[in-house]
C-alpha cells in the first residue's frame, strides 16, 4: 500500500514556480494587483481618444464594436467597450502590438476599476478585436476595427502569454465570491471557438468549457497564437478528446508543468509516447514527466526503457520521489538491472526495512554481495567530516583588511630570447614599404580609418616617435590569429600597448590570455586571480603567470587577498598559495611586510589555513543517496575493505567541483588509502552515467575527473570516444578529452594523445593535441621531439624488427626487411603489398603493443 505523499504528482520547485497555476491544482505564489498603475494607464487611454475616434469613423469598420467602444469612453463601462478602446488607443507607441508590460498594467487597470470579473471578460473579447493599422503623413494611425478570427489580432498578439497568466493566476488564488462572479461575466463572453477557449484557458476548473474546447479543436481553426491554452486547460479527462500532446514535453517548461499539474497520472500514456520519440527534447521531456506522474504504471514506463538515454537518471529521481512504489514495483519478476536497482534503493534507505523487507526483497538484497564497509574511524578528515558539510556558520569569518593599494610599479619580465621571438613573429602582418607616407597613415589612424592589419602594420614598422602616442589609446579587435600580430607589438611597445592585450585577454582568455605573462602589473594581477578562481579556460594563463614572477608578484595580489569576499579575493589568496608552494611561505610573507604587521599576520594566517578548508564557495548540492549504491564499490589498499556510501557521495562532491587545473586538496588523501584499480573503474561507472544521461555540459566534470581516477585501461576505453566524437558535434569534448590523457600522463596516454597531435582528424584537435604535449613535455623537463622519442621505444617491435596486430578477427605482422622497406603478412603468412590505412584502431593497437599499464609520470 503507498503512503498518501506517494499519491500526488511531484512537480520540482523549478517546474512548480513556471507553470500557469490552476484553482485546486499546486499552490502558487499569489500576485498582487499594483494600483499604482493606474493613473498612467488612464492618461494613456485617454490620450488615445482621437485614434479611437479615426478608427470608429473609418470605413468598415463593425458597428457593434464602434459602438460599444463609444459608451466605454461616454462613461458606460462595458468589458467588450474596454477591449475595442484598447485595442485603439493603446497599440500606436509599439507598432499596434500591445506587449506584456502596457498588458499587465491594462488589466490591473480594469481590476482597480471594475473588478477582476470585468477584466477577465474583457480579455476574453478582446481575442476577437483586430485592429488595421495604417500609415498616414509619416505616422500610424489604426484603419477599421472588427470583430472577427484573425489568427493574430493585432493589440492582443504578444501580450497573451504573461496577461493571460497574470489573470489566471489571480483567478486561482482570489476569494471564491469573486471567482463565482468572474465565472459568471465569462459565460456571457463565450460566443466563438476562439473565446470559448480563451475562457477555459482562464477557468480550467470548468471541466465542461475545457471538453467544448477540446472537442471544437478538430474543426475550429484558433489561430497559432493561442493554441498554446489547450494543453494549459485540459485535466486528465479531457485527454482523449483531443490530438495527443505528445509534443508538449518537448516545449517550454511552463506548458509541460502546466500540463502535468492538470492530467496528472493520466499523462503516463503520453509521456511514454514523447520518451519513445526520435525527438531528443520530446526524449527528456517525456522521462522527466514519467519520472513525477505517482502512479505504478508511470513507473513502470521508465523500468521498460532503462536502455534508453537518460532513463536510469530519471527512474532514480522517480526512486526517490516515490520509495515505496520503488520497492513494490521494482521487486516484481523483472531484469537483473530492476534487481540492482532495488538492492541499491533498499541499502540507501534503511527506513525502508524498518518494518521487515518482504521475502522476494531481502533475497534480492542479500544476493547483491558486497564488501565490508570500512569505519568512519579509518578514513581520512576529507571523507569522514569534509568542512562544507559541518553546520551552516561553522566556518570562520574571513578577515578584511580594506584600504589596501598595489605596491610596485609596472614592469616587463622577458624570458630568455622571447622578446626578440615576439618581433619576429609577424605572419598576419603585411609590412609595408619603408618609404610610406607614415604621417598620412597616423592621420587615418586616429580618424579609425584604417583596417585592423593597417594599424598593426603602423604599430610595427612606423615611426618611434609618430605612433608612440597612438599605442596607449590604441584598441585592437580580436579578429585572426592574435599571437601572430600581437606579439611584436607587445615586443615594440612593451608597457605601453598592455591596455589592448588586456582588452583581448578578457575577451577571450583561451586565445589571447598568455600575451599577458610578461607583464608585471596590478591589474594583470588582479585579472589573472580572478582566473584563477572562475575560469576554467584563463586559470592555465594565471598558473603560468603566478610561476613566472613568483614573489614579485604577492605585492600586487595581497590587497585583493585581504578585500571583500568575492572571486577576487578567492583568486588573489589561491595565487599566494601557489607562490608560497614553489617559492616557500616566507618569502611570501617577506614581500608582505611594506603592508604593515596587521596584512603579515593575515598573510600568516592565510598560508596556514588547512588545505582542506579550501573549496569554492559555491559547494555542487549533495548527489542522491542512491547514486554512491548504484556506482562500483571503492575499495581500500587491499581490497577487503570500502569506502562506506556515505564517504562516497563525498567524494562525489570532491570530484564535481574539481577540475583538471585544480583538484581538491582532499583527493590526496583519498588516493593515498584506495585501491588505484579500484578508484578507475568507479571513476569511468561514473563517466558511463554521464553519457546514459546524454552528456549534459553541467556535468562535463564526470569526464574530467577520469584524469585523476583514470589509468591505463581508462585511455584504452576512452580513446576511441575522443576519435567519434568530433564527428557528431562533440569537438568540444574531444578537446576536454586531451587534458585527461594529459592528466593521466602514463606512457601509454601520452603515446595515445600523440597520436592525435600526428593525425587527429581536424588540424584544430591536431593543435590542440600539440599544445598538451608540450606542455607535458616542459612540465618533464624535455622538449616535445625528446618525449615523442620517448613515446616510441621500438614501437613494441620484436628482435626480428616486427610486431604482431592482433584486431580480434584480422591479424597482421608488421616488420621491416632486410633494406628497411615496411612489409606487412596476413594470419596466413602471405605478404601483402598494402600496408593498412592509420586509424583509430591502428593507433591504438600500436600504443597496446608498445606499452603495458605502467604507473603514472
Amino acid at each position: 500500500m503507498t503512503s498518501p505523499d506517494e499519491n500526488a504528482t511531484a512537480l520540482p520547485d523549478s517546474w512548480r514556480r513556471k507553470l500557469h497555476p490552476r484553482r485546486g491544482g499546486a499552490p502558487v505564489r499569489p500576485v498582487k494587483v499594483k494600483s499604482s498603475v493606474v493613473a498612467a494607464m488612464t492618461a494613456r487611454v485617454a490620450a488615445g481618444r482621437p485614434l479611437c475616434e479615426m478608427a470608429f469613423t473609418a470605413r468598415g469598420s463593425d458597428p457593434l464594436l464602434v459602438e460599444e467602444g463609444r459608451r466605454h469612453l461616454e462613461g458606460e463601462a462595458g468589458p467588450l467597450g474596454a477591449a475595442v478602446v484598447a485595442a485603439t488607443a493603446l497599440p500606436e507607441l509599439d507598432f499596434g502590438v500591445l506587449h506584456e508590460k502596457d498588458g499587465c498594467a491594462l488589466v490591473d487597470t480594469w481590476i482597480v476599476e471594475h473588478g477582476i470579473g470585468f477584466a477577465a471578460r474583457a480579455f476574453v473579447e478582446m481575442s476577437e478585436v483586430t485592429v488595421r493599422w495604417a500609415i498616414r503623413d509619416s505616422a500610424r494611425v489604426p484603419g477599421w476595427v472588427r470583430g472577427r478570427n484573425d489568427p493574430w489580432p493585432w493589440p492582443f498578439a504578444g501580450m497573451e502569454y504573461a496577461v493571460g497568466r497574470r489573470l489566471r493566476t489571480l483567478l486561482a488564488t482570489c476569494d471564491e465570491p469573486e471567482y463565482r462572479a468572474a465565472v459568471e461575466a465569462l459565460a456571457e463572453a463565450r460566443r466563438t471557438p476562439r473565446q470559448r477557449l480563451v475562457a477555459a484557458y482562464l477557468v480550467p476548473a470548468r471541466s465542461d468549457w475545457v471538453a467544448e474546447s477540446c472537442r471544437e479543436a478538430a474543426r475550429s481553426d484558433v489561430g497559432s497564437r493561442f493554441e498554446w491554452m489547450y494543453g494549459c486547460a485540459v485535466a486528465g479527462e479531457h485527454l482523449d478528446l483531443i490530438d495527443p500532446l505528445d509534443s508538449w514535453m518537448a516545449g517550454p517548461v511552463e506548458f509541460t508543468a502546466t500540463l502535468v499539474d492538470g492530467a496528472g497520472a493520466a499523462l503516463a500514456p503520453t509521456a511514454a509516447r514523447a520518451a519513445d520519440s526520435g525527438h531528443g527534447d520530446g526524449r527528456a521531456g517525456g522521462l522527466d514527466v514519467l519520472a513525477m506522474l505517482p502512479s505504478d504504471a508511470a513507473f513502470r514506463s521508465l523500468l521498460d526503457r532503462l536502455d534508453q538515454e537518460g532513463a536510469e537518471a530519471a527512474l532514480v529521481t522517480a526512486m526517490a520521489r516515490f520509495p515505496r512504489r520503488a520497492m513494490r514495483v521494482l521487486a516484481e519478476p523483472g531484469s537483473s538491472r530492476a534487481a540492482r536497482l532495488l538492492a541499491a534503493h533498499v541499502r540507501a534507505r534503511p527506513a525502508l526495512a524498518a518494518d521487515g523487507l518482504p521475502a522476494e526483497v531481502r533475497a534480492v538484497v542479500e544476493a547483491d554481495a558486497r564488501v565490508p564497509e570500512a569505519p568512519a574511524g579509518d578514513l581520512p578528515r576529507a571523507l569522514a567530516d569534509p568542512p562544507w558539510a559541518r553546520p551552516a556558520g561553522s566556518a570562520k569569518r574571513p578577515v578584511v583588511i580594506g584600504g589596501l593599494e598595489p605596491v610596485g610599479e609596472p614592469a616587463v619580465r622577458w624570458a630568455a630570447g622571447e622578446r626578440e621571438a615576439w618581433a619576429r613573429q609577424e605572419s598576419e602582418i603585411a609590412l609595408w614599404d619603408e618609404d610610406s607616407d607614415w604621417d598620412e597613415l597616423a592621420r587615418r589612424f586616429r580618424l579609425g580609418d584604417l583596417k585592423p592589419w593597417g594599424e598593426r602594420s603602423l604599430l610595427v614598422q612606423g615611426p618611434e616617435d609618430l605612433v608612440r602616442p597612438l599605442v596607449p589609446d590604441w584598441e585592437s579587435p580580436l579578429v585572426g590569429d592574435v599571437h601572430g600580430w600581437m606579439r611584436p607589438v607587445l615586443a615594440r611597445w612593451e608597457l605601453a600597448a598592455l591596455p589592448a592585450a588586456q582588452g583581448l585577454a578578457e575577451a577571450a582568455p583561451a586565445r589571447a590570455g598568455d600575451l599577458l605573462l610578461p607583464f608585471l602589473d596590478a591589474d594583470v594581477a588582479l585579472q589573472t586571480a580572478e582566473w584563477l578562481a572562475r575560469s576554467k579556460t584563463g586559470g592555465r594563463v594565471a598558473r603560468a603567470w603566478i610561476e613566472r614572477h613568483g614573489v614579485e608578484a604577492v605585492p600586487l595580489l595581497v590587497p585583493a587577498a585581504m578585500g571583500k569576499t568575492g572571486a577576487a579575493r578567492r583568486g588573489a589568496e589561491a595565487a599566494l598559495r601557489l607562490v608560497a608552494e614553489s617559492r616557500g611561505e616566507e618569502a611570501v610573507v617577506r614581500a608582505a611586510r611594506p603592508f604593515g604587521n596587521e596584512v603579515v599576520e593575515a598573510v600568516q594566517r592565510l598560508l596556514a589555513t588547512d588545505p582542506l578548508e579550501v573549496y569554492p564557495a559555491k559547494v555542487p548540492a549533495p548527489v542522491d543517496v542512491l547514486i554512491p549504491h548504484l556506482l562500483p564499490q571503492v575499495l581500500l589498499r587491499g581490497r577487503e575493505r570500502a569506502l562506506p556510501a556515505s564517504a562516497v557521495g563525498h567524494l562525489l562532491t570532491m570530484l564535481e567541483m574539481s577540475g583538471p587545473e585544480e583538484r581538491y586538496a582532499g583527493l590526496a588523501a583519498v588516493r593515498e588509502i584506495c585501491d588505484p584499480a579500484s578508484l578507475a573503474e568507479f571513476g569511468w561507472a561514473l563517466f558511463e552515467r554521464w553519457r546514459d544521461e546524454g552528456m549534459p555540459p553541467g556535468g562535463t566534470w564526470a569526464l574530467t575527473q577520469l584524469g585523476w581516477s583514470g589509468d591505463d585501461g581508462t585511455v584504452r576505453r576512452l580513446s576511441p570516444l575522443l576519435r567519434a566524437w568530433p564527428g557528431e558535434g562533440g569537438h568540444a569534448r574531444t578537446v576536454t578529452g586531451l587534458d585527461v590523457l594529459a592528466e593521466i600522463g602514463t606512457d601509454f596516454a601520452l603515446a595515445n594523445l600523440n597520436g592525435f597531435a600526428e593525425r587527429a582528424s581536424s588540424a584544430k584537435l591536431r593543435e590542440r593535441a600539440r599544445e598538451r604535449i608540450e606542455r607535458v613535455a616542459d612540465g618533464l623537463g624535455l622538449s616535445p621531439e625528446r618525449l615523442a622519442d620517448r613515446l616510441v621505444p621500438g614501437l613494441g617491435l620484436d628482435d626480428g624488427a616486427s610486431l604482431v596486430l592482433d584486431y580480434g578477427p584480422r591479424r597482421f605482422t608488421v616488420g621491416f626487411d632486410e633494406r628497411l622497406r615496411p612489409y606487412v603478412t596476413d594470419a596466413d603468412g602471405n605478404r601483402r603489398k598494402d600496408l593498412p590505412k592509420p586509424g583509430a584502431r591502428d593507433d591504438q593497437a600500436m600504443a597496446e603493443a608498445a606499452y603495458r599499464p605502467g604507473s603514472r609520470n
